[in-house]
């Protein structure tokens, strides 16, 4: 069964012995985009995911003028905004799916322009923050209208009243992130306060902004959160050789994986070849400050599920605002797979047991949240198997997921 399925019929293998690839990252992707779409000149990027994420974000962008020439996996992005744009009197609608990435960083690169926009988001993008965006693009002058109707409606341009800006980034970076990306031609300087978590996120968007200076061509780079699910399924036993991964990314905050692993003991290797990882079936209980990596948490709940001893996750509160409370859901699945734990509020601290696989079949019926059905999925596999619903939307990220994995 594809992943182009509701559900996936999950099969025990524990074992993982394969040679794959993972995607390039929509996080490194979505940024260049929008980067590329202010440029005065041409620019081509390399590599590009597949992920609904950068499909809606491209699909938005052609929608507004800008023109995008593809050819296998490289774009060029000819023409930019606003310049491309095209007076309308009527709202424009833009229909822009789940992605944080997608709806925060489209958002400020649209209020460049004098059209009214409209977005169309998914309902669970709905649900997320944005109140944030809101209150400083209402500061800049643009129109913002948000009702019981209206998610989030914009008219542009820009009035440019102060050259420092803070963004509060308490509950994401993606706020201060859209910003800069859009300002970063406008002499405007972005400043992220309340930057508790995902700081290397930002890191990231600062450096893809000073590379575009001087640059007009670009390779996305590995998404190590994708690379995470493997690099897990292979900690416990086999061997996996991940073919287009031969270097760490510092500003990819799950690369911080790499390092963790090698800490734990196990042989991780970068060659011409690609990155091999050898697993051990005696991985010790570790702890793990989160806050800078929110999206790799699943995973280890997953490699802290079967260790040796007790895992200490701390700083996970921020999972609650992703696409869905990645925190309740993965206590739901920790207890659903026979795994004790316990969540320490005031410390903001989840504690994992490890505890030998078992061979029962469980059923699991993940929210529609791509990151919930991959670790789910290991779950299954490293236990006794089970159908697993709601597999098709890893398309957000790893499309090829289950062929990889499989």
């Amino acid at each position: 069964m594809s992943s182009e399925n509701l559900s996936y019929n999950t099969k025990r293998t524990p074992v993982l012995n394969k040679t794959l690839v993972v995607p390039t990252s929509k996080s490194f992707a979505n940024r260049a985009l929008i980067l590329a779409a202010i440029n005065d000149s041409p620019v081509t990027l390399n590599n590009m995911p597949e992920s609904t994420d950068v499909v809606n974000m491209k699909k938005c962008l052609r929608a507004v003028g800008i023109e995008i020439v593809e050819e296998a996996d490289s774009i060029t992005i000819v023409n930019s905004f606003p310049e491309c744009e095209v007076p309308c009197e009527d709202t424009v609608e833009l229909v822009t799916g789940d992605g944080g990435t997608t709806n925060r960083f489209i958002i400020p690169l649209l209020a460049l322009g004098s059209n009214r926009y409209s977005l169309k988001a998914s309902e669970m993008m709905i649900e997320r923050p944005m109140d944030e965006l809101d209150e400083v693009m209402t500061s800049l002058g643009v129109d913002v209208i948000r009702d019981s109707k209206t998610w989030f409606s914009l008219k542009g341009p820009y009035k440019i009243n102060r050259h420092v800006v803070d963004v509060d980034c308490s509950r994401s970076t993606q706020f201060a992130t859209g910003l800069a990306l859009s300002l970063s031609k406008l002499n405007v300087d972005i400043t992220p306060v309340n930057l508790t978590t995902s700081t290397p996120y930002w890191e990231m968007t600062v450096n893809i902004i000073d590379s575009f200076k001087d640059g007009d061509v670009f390779d996305i780079p590995v998404d190590f959160s994708s690379l995470s699910y493997p690099l897990a399924m292979a900690s416990f036993s086999g061997r996996v050789l991940v073919k287009n991964c031969r270097g760490i990314d510092r500003f990819q905050a799950d690369s911080t994986l790499i390092y963790l692993l090698e800490e734990l003991g196990l042989d991780l290797e970068f060659s011409k070849e690609g990155l091999v990882v050898a697993g051990r079936d005696d991985i010790p209980g570790f702890e793990k400050d989160c806050k800078d990596c929110p999206d790799l948490v699943p995973t280890l709940c997953f490699i802290a599920s079967y260790s040796r001893g007790t895992t200490k996750l701390y700083n996970v509160d921020v999972l609650k605002h992703k696409e869905c409370d990645r925190l309740a859901e993965m206590q739901r699945m920790l207890e659903a797979f026979g795994v004790s734990f316990s969540y320490d509020l005031e410390k903001d601290m989840l504690s994992i047991t490890g505890r030998d696989p078992h061979e029962d079949i469980v059923n699991y019926d993940p929210p529609v949240d791509h990151r919930m059905v991959m670790v789910a999925y290991l779950f299954q596999r490293f236990n006794g198997g089970g159908v697993l619903g709601n597999s098709s939307c890893v398309a957000k990220s790893f499309p090829s997921f289950f062929t990889e994995m499989e």
